[in-house]
């Protein structure tokens, strides 16, 4: 199977006096190789790709805008196991029988290789920067992250938390 073969893109947005510069990055595939029997992705992904296109920009082409929106983003871990969807990935695998999953579970938890917790979430700060007819704002919010209700952690990693 050949390779994929994706043409990255990245627009450098800056002012006449070049103090503040926007940065945009995207990728476009332009064949698909294997990517086309790599199933991935889900519905949701098409639909985050769409709002996150980049237009068709030349080389040095002025820029005419309303507004231009920055905001800081940070990476989010892959979600943790619920009981619920423990037993579905079991399911997937072909691991064990209906019959099995319930005691599975219990037997994993009384061996204390995983517990079931909550855990509260806490508080960050992002930043915001737009830029509406030539004025530059900066602005400094906050977002809660990490906030999980029984949730299945392994008991190694447990959560301590401050």
């Amino acid at each position: 199977m050949q390779r994929a073969e994706l043409e990255k893109t990245t627009i450098s947005i800056g002012n006449n006096n070049n103090s503040e510069k926007f940065l945009a990055e995207g990728e476009v595939i332009k064949f698909d190789g294997f990517l086309k029997l790599y199933l991935e992705s889900t519905d949701d992904d098409d639909e985050q790709e769409q709002e996150g296109m980049l237009p068709k920009v030349n080389e040095g082409e002025n820029l005419s805008y309303t507004t231009i929106a920055a905001t800081q983003k940070f990476s989010r871990p892959a979600p943790r196991y619920t009981e619920a969807s423990l037993v579905k990935k079991l399911e997937e695998l072909g691991i064990g029988r209906p019959s099995t999953y319930a005691p599975t579970i219990s037997t994993i938890q009384k061996r204390g290789y995983v517990v079931s917790e909550s855990r509260d979430g806490k508080t960050r700060k992002f930043i915001t920067v737009t830029v509406t007819k030539g004025v530059l704002q900066r602005s400094e919010k906050t977002e809660n992250y990490g906030a999980e209700k029984k949730k299945t952690v392994s008991h190694r990693y447990r959560y301590v938390g401050n």
